[in-house]
């Protein structure tokens, strides 16, 4: 069509409109479409054919191939949790494996609510203890994080004035999560009794490690959204002492012991700062639960205020 269109205007025998007319004929033409008639000219035999049927000498035109499937269509997806969490992560201490079931359970939360996370190994026998105690101790928390997630166990051992600043921290309205064996840390006191009445709870015997019954306690709540009930899973369910009235029990369940209900996860406020804790939380099993992940992470957002 370009070679025509050029050759017409190099010899100069059309006029300007003739060429126009050509040009707009061939476009149509190329388009699929025939030439529009001249005012007051009659239409031409082809005007009367049904829309898409073939015009004389162009192809017909393509019909829908019925093998080829239509297109999947995608269901819309969730909307994320929450914007943006700053996660400090405390670990370390004794009997359990601190480094690997984190390596199971952050990764998976981190896709479930957009967060960042800086880990702080902090057990007496970690490695990376001396640099994460330095970081930790240097980083001006209420500005760097938003939450505490604290999955420790025993006396840290903790600089003068570093166990103080976190309790601080949650006071003066961050966010605190406490997994298992958090509710078994600084025991000795006056760390003891400041801590135990931060979580709303303390450690205080278990059972051996095996199947549990989980229950919602408070069903519709944010926290538990997406969590089933009656929820069966393994794991080592702590029996606490000191437990604190003045909180909103998320999970209970009965002990492998058996005996009463006792609290499985919960919330409370300290100052101006939220609290969440759960009993669970000591292995592989738990750590690697879709619905353990998806607990950790709902707690991580209510405890940041969102």
């Amino acid at each position: 069509m370009a070679q025509r269109a050029a050759a017409s205007y190099s010899r100069g025998m059309l006029s300007a409109a003739r060429r126009a007319t050509l040009t707009l004929t061939l476009l149509l033409g190329a388009c699929g479409l025939r030439d529009p008639a001249p005012p007051g000219a009659e239409p031409g035999p082809e005007s009367s054919a049904a829309p898409g049927a073939a015009q004389p000498g162009m192809a017909p035109p393509a019909q829908p191939d019925a093998s080829v499937p239509e297109p999947a269509v995608v269901p819309p997806q969730p909307a994320p949790l929450a914007a943006e969490l700053r996660v400090f992560v405390l670990s370390g201490g004794g009997w359990h494996d601190f480094a690997q079931n984190l390596a199971r359970l952050l990764p998976a939360v981190a896709a479930r609510v957009p967060l960042t996370y800086t880990e702080f190994a902090l057990g007496p026998s970690d490695l990376a203890r001396p640099t994460s105690v330095r970081m930790l101790a240097a980083a001006d928390l209420p500005a760097e994080c938003d939450v505490l997630l604290v999955y420790t166990q025993g006396d840290l051992a903790l600089p003068e004035g570093l166990f103080e600043r976190l309790v601080g921290f949650v006071r003066g309205g961050g966010g605190l999560v406490a997994l298992h064996s958090a509710l078994d840390t600084f025991p000795h006191e006056p760390q003891a009794s400041t801590w135990s009445a931060l979580l709303g709870g303390r450690f205080e015997s278990h059972p051996p490690y095996g199947d549990v019954l989980v229950e919602l306690a408070l069903p519709g709540h944010p926290v538990l959204e997406g969590l089933p009930s009656p929820w069966p899973l393994r794991d080592e369910f702590y029996h606490l002492r000191d437990v604190e009235e003045e909180r909103v029990e998320l999970l209970a369940g009965v002990s492998p012991a058996g005996g009463p209900r006792r609290p499985v996860a919960w919330l409370r406020e300290e100052g101006d700062g939220r609290v969440a804790a759960t009993i669970l939380g000591h292995g592989r099993e738990s750590h690697e639960s879709p619905e353990f992940q998806r607990l950790v992470a709902q707690m991580l957002v209510w405890a940041a205020g969102d």
